[in-house]
């Protein structure tokens, strides 16, 4: 009897690919991907053991007559094929760990242990598993030489916790590679071998890219001359950018890259990576970033100065979404869409969800570029951001990565945590285990040289709105930013400060609530701004006031003379700061520089966020109290000891996700793990262009996946609550009616063109014709 893996819709024999040769290429493809990661050849024999026993259950004739049928059209019923492979992995091997592997390459990472994990189920099938192996391991060991039957080694000693969760981890990566080998070899047989990207550490290219940052800084220093630039700024960032290309030759392990907002840390932090690739023959640089507001504009600088071709932009959007229910996967995707499923690419660029619930995951789409992880420089951008109730489980992980797999991580921000070691965060990083980028000379000289602003606490009477609005329409400035904690807020205020002035369109919104391509409307192109949005107005010296949520505190470069933010977390204060007097222009009428003021209150509704957001908060208050404004401007020390105090207040674990990890199990710590728990559904707004993007895919009848990339920047995350309201108003659709599970659209009667998705209490201008 023949046996095969896959066939394409065709009869032809040469259609057909045999099961042998499949398991072979993937045991072959499996041992060089864990290879690359360094980690040993524990895992190197494992991944091969795992590539020719995940489809061993196809040696079933019950499964070759399933295919059979599959190919002529005949209604079929899925015959299971994984489990064999991980019986036998289980029963004859003895490795529970390769077992978990082989069981989950197609339907994610199981629990091992509990009812109904996976040990016990196979445990309580061993008499059904049993007689299906006699019947199909001898016509397995016929074809395949290296057929597996001696146990394999194991890759640490002992049993204690921190060496049941390196076990863990490990496993994490064998199913990864597995997953990534099984792909990529099945997606050969039907499309052809893509091509591979080129790791950093070949053909000299981490050095080539390091040349093109340099010619990028060399740049910066021509508009200097022709008095563009600030020769004094441009002095400091060409220190700080070479004190990181001389920092990069250091030894791997973990660093601070402490930069203030101004510093020009996008490109230093780069310089530094690249560098340290180089020294360390790396593969990858991967950048983590927390807010999707800017992640795009630093790929889009990344790909400028780097090259395109070198970066791939990965965040989760609709594009995300597996386009389930259709066949329209095109056979010829774009380099960078095959890369964004394993993170094949020199240069990745991506988000905090993407990044973090990779390393915790237990689905196979998510957990396959876990490998590819290995041998990189992880940079994380605003790492002040990393989520503090499941600290102790990521710093765990990161050391993992450091200590196995050949990584280096970079934490980066003006507000710098240190993630050391103490009360509450107990896997905190070690006396000696953390290394500083920049010199501390160079650290301080930075802050002091980019002082731009004085903090102003006027926390003593709490504030309503109107207090508010007329504080900021004093007269001193006819420019404001105003950053309050919540949605409501921001709209309270908005609504009530355009009616105080006279002219309307001078009062901006911006809010999470509004997708990405309407908060870039309104913010203004970086460099020609259109008119009526805010950069052109702050350009030309126009009126504008904009009210925001915390979604204007990062990587957004507006300069705005006075800022006022809603008492918050300590470093959002300062993060808001940084949109103040943010190009050190501010002259007095004698041409004097001055600094802008950032005025700190306490709305009298304060509506905090609960738990830990109101406890950063009250913090806060505290040191607000306790430090100058020189201090709070100037010294990294204080958010050393504010992050501390928060670490130890609140519980780094609060979902005991460690314990878990121990047990082995997958699913729950997969789901305890999530970044934004409850964070929602990614919902096409019809705003601009999107509407033609919609009606695209509707007249087709069927996704495509170029348009759903467009699509990402018109989406926006809706909470499971406010879905609920939507669609008992009937204002929430599926994007294609034959496909209920796949992108949903937003009617555009709850979408406003200040505020974004509203789904109550809407602005009267919707009602007027």
């Amino acid at each position: 009897m023949n046996y095969y893996a896959h066939s394409l819709p065709c009869s032809s024999s040469d259609r057909w690919e045999p099961l042998a040769h499949h398991l072979r290429d993937v045991a072959a493809r499996a041992r060089l991907l864990a290879t690359a990661t360094s980690a040993g050849p524990a895992l190197e024999a494992a991944a091969e053991a795992a590539g020719l026993l995940h489809d061993l259950g196809k040696y079933r004739s019950e499964w070759q007559a399933y295919l059979t049928d599959s190919v002529a059209g005949r209604p079929t019923t899925s015959v299971p094929h994984a489990i064999h492979g991980a019986a036998y992995a289980e029963h004859f091997l003895n490795n529970s760990l390769l077992a978990l592997a082989i069981a989950g390459h197609h339907a994610g990472l199981h629990d091992l242990a509990g009812n109904t994990g996976l040990a016990n189920n196979l445990a309580r099938a061993e008499t059904a598993h049993r007689t299906i192996l006699d019947r199909i391991v001898p016509v397995a060991r016929t074809q395949l030489t290296n057929f597996p039957v001696a146990e394999l080694q194991i890759p640490f000693d002992g049993d204690d916790d921190l060496t049941c969760r390196r076990f863990e981890f490990w496993t994490r990566v064998l199913f990864s590679v597995l997953v990534d080998a099984d792909r990529l070899e099945t997606e050969r047989f039907y499309n052809g071998a893509r091509s591979a990207a080129l790791p950093l550490h070949v053909d000299g290219l981490s050095h080539r890219l390091l040349e093109k940052l340099d010619a990028a800084k060399a740049k910066k220093a021509v508009k200097a001359a022709e008095g563009k630039t600030d020769p004094i700024l441009l002095d400091l960032r060409n220190r700080i950018y070479d004190d990181c290309v001389t920092a990069g030759e250091q030894g791997r392990g973990f660093f601070e890259l402490t930069v203030p907002t101004g510093g020009g840390k996008t490109l230093s932090g780069m310089a530094f990576a690249l560098a340290h690739a180089r020294k360390h023959h790396l593969r990858r640089v991967i950048v983590v970033i927390p807010y999707l507001s800017i992640i795009e504009q630093n790929a889009r600088e990344y790909g400028t100065v780097l090259g395109r071709e070198n970066v791939v932009e990965h965040h989760s959007a609709v594009a995300e979404q597996e386009v389930r229910g259709t066949t329209n996967e095109p056979p010829h995707r774009t380099f960078a869409e095959m890369a964004t499923e394993n993170w094949d690419a020199p240069i990745i660029v991506t988000t905090s969800v993407q990044f973090l619930e990779t390393l915790l995951e237990a689905s196979p789409r998510r957990c396959r570029k876990l490998h590819n992880i290995a041998r990189s420089v992880i940079l994380f951008d605003e790492a002040q951001n990393l989520p503090t109730p499941i600290l102790n489980p990521l710093v765990s992980v990161f050391r993992e990565l450091v200590q196995t797999f050949g990584c280096s991580v970079v934490f980066s921000t003006a507000t710098q945590p240190a993630f050391r070691v103490g009360t509450g965060l107990t896997e905190g990083l070690k006396p000696g285990e953390l290394k500083s980028v920049l010199p501390s000379v160079l650290v301080r000289d930075s802050f002091q040289s980019l002082q731009r602003v004085d903090f102003k606490p006027e926390l003593s009477v709490p504030w309503d709105w109107d207090t508010l609005v007329s504080r900021m329409l004093d007269g001193q400035h006819d420019q404001g930013l105003c950053v309050l904690n919540t949605r409501r807020h921001a709209r309270e205020v908005w609504d009530k400060l355009r009616t105080q002035v006279d002219d309307e369109s001078s009062v901006v919104h911006l809010s999470s609530a509004m997708c990405a391509e309407h908060r870039l409307a309104v913010l203004g192109d970086p460099v020609n701004p259109e008119p009526k949005s805010v950069r052109h107005r702050l350009k030309h010296g126009l009126p504008c006031w904009l009210v925001s949520t915390q979604v204007i505190e990062a990587g957004v470069d507006v300069d705005f003379p006075r800022v006022f933010r809603a008492l918050g977390p300590l470093d959002s204060i300062v993060q808001a700061a940084g949109r103040c007097n943010r190009e050190g222009k501010r002259c007095n009428q004698e041409g004097k520089p001055v600094r802008g003021e950032v005025i700190v209150f306490q709305p009298t509704d304060e509506g905090l966020p609960r738990g830990l957001y109101q406890m950063a908060t009250g913090e806060a208050r505290t040191f607000l109290g306790m430090y100058t404004s020189e201090q709070l401007a100037t010294d990294p020390a204080v958010f050393e000891a504010y992050f501390g105090l928060i670490y130890g207040r609140a519980s780094c674990d609060s979902h005991g996700i460690q314990a878990k990890r121990k047990e082995f199990q997958f699913r729950e710590v997969a789901e305890k793990a999530k970044v934004i728990p409850d964070g929602g559904t990614p919902v096409i707004v019809p705003y601009q262009k999107a509407p033609n993007w919609i009606k695209r895919i509707q007249r087709m009848g069927m996704f495509d996946r170029s348009i759903l990339r467009r699509l990402q920047r018109y989406t926006v995350n809706i909470r499971p609550h406010d879905r609920d309201e939507l669609v008992r108003r009937a204002l929430i659709q599926p994007l294609l009616p034959s496909c209920p599970d796949g992108p949903e659209l937003l009617h555009a009667a709850a979408y406003n063109l200040h505020l974004g998705v509203v789904i109550t209490d809407r602005p009267p201008e919707d009602f007027i014709i």
